[in-house]
C-alpha cells in the first residue's frame, strides 16, 4: 500500500531560482506514423508552458534553457537556483546523463537522479537484473544485439513485444509490436535495430491493468500513489494491447489516471521500495508495470524521466486527491532537498 499522500505546500524551499532544462517537441503537423518519431521525449509547449507557470505560482523565478551548453554558458548567475531538467537529449545513449552531471559539476542543487542513477535507469536490461533481484516479478525476456541474435525471436514463447531498450515514451512501438509469429518478429527486431542503433529487448506480453507506482520523495515518508491508465468502457483494453506511441501522442482513446491504492500487494510494494533504496536518491519517479488477474504486479520498466503533462500519473497520481498542480510541481522541487551529492564509489 502506497503511503498516503499529504499536500506539499507549506514546506519553504530553499531557493528562490529554477533553472528549468527542457528541450521542445515540434507539436506542428507530422507525416509519418508515430511510433517512427523520435522526438516523443522532449517537452510539449504546453507542457513547458504549465511548469513554468507553476514555478512562478509558488513565488520563484524560472528561466528556461534548452540545452545542457546553454546552462553551462549561465552558470555564473545560477548559484542560488536549483536545475530542473525535462531534457531528452538526441540521439546520444548519454543523453539522460547530461544535465545531471554538468550540474554536479558545477556544484548546482538539481532535481532527481544524478547521472549513474539516470544511466541506470534508463537501461531496461539493467533495470529487469535489479528489480528480479528485489523481489519483483519481470516477465520473461532477452536481448537482441545484432542480426544474428534475432533468431531467438523464433523460438521465443508468444505472444511477446519487440522494443527499443533504452527508449520512452512508447518510441519506436505500436500495435503491430506485439507479436504472434516469430519470423515476424524476427522482421520486427531487425527493422528497429536499424532504426534505433540498440539493442532490442525482447519481452513477454503481459495481460492486464497499465498501473504505475508514482513516487515523490518527501520526509518522513514519500508521496506515493498507486494508479492504472484506466480505457472507460473498457477495463480489459491493456490485456489485449500496448499503451503505444501513436495513443501517447494522439489521446484517441476515453482514459484517465485513476488511484487504485488498495490494488497493490504489499508484498510488491515492500519490493518497489526495496527498489527504490537500491537507486538511490531518486526525486520523482515512476515505477511501470502490469497487475495480473492473481493481483501481483509484474516489473516493466522504471521511468525516471516521467511526463508533467497535467493529465499525466504524475499529476493525476495526487490531483486526484485534492493537490493542485502547483502543490505537485512543489513537492518535485522539494524533493531536492533530500538529495546526497557527491556519494562515495560504493553509494
Amino acid at each position: 500500500m502506497p503511503s498516503p499522500s499529504k499536500r506539499s505546500n507549506g514546506m519553504t524551499l530553499p531557493w528562490r531560482k529554477v533553472a528549468f532544462v527542457a528541450d521542445i517537441f515540434d507539436a506542428g503537423p507530422y507525416q509519418g506514423a508515430a511510433e517512427q518519431r523520435t522526438d516523443l521525449e522532449q517537452t510539449d509547449p504546453q507542457v513547458l508552458n504549465d511548469v513554468v507557470s507553476a514555478i512562478t505560482t509558488l513565488g520563484l523565478s524560472c528561466r528556461h534553457f534548452e540545452t545542457p551548453a546553454e546552462l553551462v554558458a549561465a552558470a555564473g548567475d545560477l548559484r542560488e537556483a536549483l536545475v530542473f531538467s525535462t531534457y531528452a537529449g538526441g540521439r546520444s545513449r548519454n543523453r539522460l546523463t547530461l544535465v545531471p552531471a554538468v550540474a554536479e559539476s558545477l556544484g548546482l542543487d538539481f532535481v532527481g537522479l544524478d547521472a549513474m542513477g539516470q544511466a541506470l535507469a534508463h537501461d531496461k536490461e539493467v533495470m529487469k537484473r535489479i528489480a528480479s533481484d528485489c523481489g519483483l516479478a519481470t516477465p520473461r525476456w532477452r536481448v537482441v544485439r545484432d542480426r544474428n541474435s534475432a533468431k531467438i525471436c523464433k523460438e521465443f514463447p508468444t505472444p511477446y513485444l519487440v522494443k527499443p531498450l533504452s527508449e520512452g515514451s512508447s518510441i519506436g512501438i505500436s500495435q503491430a509490436n506485439i507479436i504472434c509469429d516469430g519470423d515476424k518478429g524476427t522482421t520486427l527486431a531487425i527493422e528497429l535495430l536499424e532504426r534505433f542503433r540498440q539493442p532490442i529487448l525482447v519481452e513477454t506480453f503481459v495481460a492486464g491493468r497499465e498501473v504505475s507506482l508514482v513516487s515523490i520523495e518527501a520526509e518522513p515518508a514519500p508521496h506515493q500513489g498507486f494508479v492504472e491508465v484506466a480505457v472507460e468502457g473498457e477495463p480489459d483494453y491493456f490485456s489485449h494491447h500496448v499503451f503505444d506511441a501513436d495513443e501517447k501522442l494522439n489521446r484517441r482513446l476515453r482514459r484517465n489516471i485513476r488511484r487504485i491504492d488498495d490494488a497493490l500487494h504489499p508484498d510488491d510494494h515492500l519490493a518497489i521500495k526495496t527498489l527504490l533504496s537500491t537507486l538511490g536518491h531518486y526525486g520523482f519517479i515512476r515505477v511501470d508495470g502490469k497487475l495480473t488477474r492473481d493481483g501481483r504486479f509484474q516489473f516493466l520498466e522504471l521511468t525516471a524521466d516521467p511526463w508533467l503533462g497535467i493529465l499525466g500519473h504524475v499529476a493525476q497520481a495526487f490531483m486526484n486527491e485534492g493537490w493542485s498542480y502547483p502543490d505537485v510541481v512543489h513537492a518535485i522541487l522539494a524533493s531536492a532537498q533530500l538529495a546526497p551529492r557527491s556519494r562515495a564509489a560504493n553509494g
